[in-house]
């Protein structure tokens, strides 16, 4: 494309390697004897919506862009545009700028764009016009007028970045007024034959290898999702090993490594997790969650786009019209974040009561969810919670919690569980209730015990499901809501799951949200067998 003149977009999610694939685009050009490269960064615009600070900022970045680059012929340049009276009306500022640069170099120039769409809609279109204008003129009988290639790189497609032309008028696209683009691109994560490949440079150079099993875990883990790819193994190699490269790296090291980044807070997560509590992130998300069949109503294209624009969530293979979870690690965070409150409120008692010896006691554990599920339905059906009165008196929520250990004592659990304080419930839609409320639960009562925890998050799967692994033991369940997931379609997708894990028991949970018959009359346990599992249908 740079050799045919072209103009083009790069649009990835967060932390996929679009700067530091500019960045050696940038070396590479101007290594060699052809073009020169300049690669600008246009984030810091990202707080300035007025238009003429805006235009400023641009032409500032570029001089900086000049000023820094590793080419002497170009950083010559710098202190005579920043000399040159620049009095030009702010509508064609940057395009007088790059005319001028272009006259004043020996070789055609190839200008890269990282964080384009941090500038703000009506300042974007006024730059764009301005780009626009240059291409329409780069050659004229004086000569190369304008950069012969431009890139715009960013989070999202330019062209999906919208403004409004005045108060309350509809959005209009910008592909309008940007026409000239020759393509959009995006960056692929990468296959596994490229970790490998990765993590071969990394043998090559130390003598440490990664095993085959190590490299299918990140694989699994990751999906590919370069920066993930990355950071599990800088983990492992100076967090674990702590740089003795005579180890070599498994499977067991990269499971220690994932766990750890969520201990640490990794900027990269954190800001993953800032995103998840959006309005509109949170729409699209608890509909994967539930397993639902369709996206709400209220939600729009833009903002389904947005969040797979964000990396969260992609199109699932074959189907275009479903979305699911871009990677495991992407999955553990969207559950960790959406259920972090309701964890912390869990009683610590909880922690490891069903998990002694080398295998888990998943009957009784799933009969402590059960007791559980009621006591959170009885808090939302209790006459006095739906008062202002009560919701600002937590303490008398919580007496009268307490006053319900008989409910425990049905099942023969022990009375600490009946310690649970439920909070925030406005937190949570009917869809996302039950499976926030069972990986809460779930997550709280195994503590370390789980060696992971393997969700199924699929839009249109029709149900939720988890698969439990502690001791190496697989222990696979699935939830569906009464009513809105058949028990057929439940147990379905169960004993796929069940096949494909090699486990001989699974758990379906049916929650009824809506049922308004006494919680004795919804606890039931039913064992059956089904096309040759046995399967326990629990119901809350």
């Amino acid at each position: 494309m740079i050799e045919r003149g072209d103009y083009f977009l790069l649009h990835a999610p967060p932390h996929s390697g679009k700067s530091t694939c500019l960045a050696a685009l940038t070396e590479k050009i101007n290594s060699e004897d052809q073009y020169y490269a300049i690669h600008c960064s246009l984030a810091p615009l990202r707080f300035t919506v007025d238009v003429d600070k805006a235009m400023d900022g641009i032409f500032s970045r570029i001089i900086l862009g000049i000023s820094t680059s590793s080419v002497s012929r170009i950083r010559d340049l710098a202190l005579k545009f920043v000399d040159r009276p620049y009095m030009y009306e702010h509508s064609i500022k940057v395009r007088c700028l790059l005319t001028d640069l272009c006259r004043d170099l020996d070789r055609e120039l190839v200008l890269l764009f990282d964080d384009a769409d941090c500038v703000h809609a009506d300042s974007l279109v006024l730059f764009l016009a301005q780009i626009k204008g240059g291409f329409n003129c780069r050659f004229l009988s004086s000569g190369l007028q304008f950069p012969k290639s431009l890139a715009l790189v960013g989070l999202r497609d330019i062209r999906d970045c919208l403004y409004r032309v005045g108060t309350g008028e509809k959005p209009i696209g910008l592909a309008s007024d940007f026409n000239i683009i020759a393509e959009s691109l995006t960056l692929a994560n990468f296959s596994i034959e490229e970790i490998r490949s990765l993590y071969d440079q990394h043998a090559a150079e130390t003598g440490q290898a990664f095993e085959p099993d190590a490299v299918s875990r990140v694989w699994y883990w990751t999906e590919g999702q370069p920066w993930i790819v990355n950071a599990l193994a800088d983990n492992v190699i100076f967090k674990q090993f702590k740089n003795d490269y005579s180890k070599s790296i498994t499977a067991k090291e990269i499971d220690l490594a994932v766990n750890d980044l969520f201990q640490i807070n990794d900027t990269h997560l954190d800001v993953l997790a800032e995103r998840i509590k959006l309005p509109r992130v949170r729409m699209v998300i608890e509909s994967v969650l539930a397993g639902s069949r369709f996206l709400p109503r209220n939600v729009s294209c833009d903002d389904k786009k947005y969040v797979i624009d964000h990396g969260l969530l992609k199109m699932n293979p074959g189907d275009i019209s479903s979305l699911r979870v871009s990677n495991p690690i992407y999955g553990e965070l969207i559950v960790r974040t959406l259920t972090r409150r309701l964890r912390w409120n869990l009683h610590d008692d909880l922690v490891n009561k069903w998990t002694g010896g080398t295998a888990l006691d998943m009957d009784g554990l799933i009969r402590a969810f059960q007791v559980y599920w009621h006591i959170y339905c009885l808090l939302i059906e209790n006459p006095v919670y739906g008062t202002d009165e009560a919701r600002s008196n937590k303490e008398e929520i919580i007496d009268w919690m307490y006053s319900v250990p008989k409910i425990a004592q049905k099942f023969g659990i022990q009375d600490e569980i009946v310690d649970i304080i439920v909070e925030e419930i406005s937190d949570f839609t009917e869809r996302d209730i039950p499976y926030c409320i069972l990986n809460a639960f779930l997550e709280k009562a195994m503590g370390e015990k789980a060696e992971c925890f393997k969700r199924d998050l699929v839009l249109g799967r029709d149900g939720c499901g988890i698969c439990v692994i502690c001791n190496g033991i697989n222990y696979p369940l699935e939830l569906i809501i009464k009513d809105e997931q058949s028990e057929e379609t439940g147990l379905e997708n169960l004993c796929f799951h069940m096949e494909k894990c090699g486990a001989a028991t699974g758990w379906l949970i049916v929650a009824d949200m809506d049922s308004k018959e006494h919680w004795k009359n919804r606890s039931l346990w039913e064992t059956l067998e089904y096309r040759g599992k046995t399967v326990q249908v629990v119901y809350c």
